[in-house]
């Protein structure tokens, strides 16, 4: 669910760079250009928030055992002896 809130929130930053795009005629009108900055910019946010969540609920399990191997025996938390 909380994926596709990512989703559906990538779609509507888009829809809303798009439509500013339109309205900057070719980056002549200075408000609709930075809107368009800040459409795209929010969409890839939310896309990157998206698949870093899709990726962790994959792997998550694997993640977290992983970091639990490293945090147990990491040479570089041990003193030597």
């Amino acid at each position: 669910m909380k994926g596709m809130l990512y989703l559906t929130g990538a779609i509507l930053t888009e829809v809303f760079g798009s439509t500013m795009l339109k309205l900057s005629q070719g980056f002549s009108q200075l408000l609709p250009s930075i809107g368009v900055l800040i459409g795209f910019g929010c969409a890839l946010v939310w896309h990157l928030k998206r698949l870093t969540f899709r990726l962790l609920m994959q792997h998550g399990l694997a993640l977290e055992q992983h970091s639990l191997l490293l945090s147990d025996s990491c040479c570089l938390t041990k003193p030597f002896t």
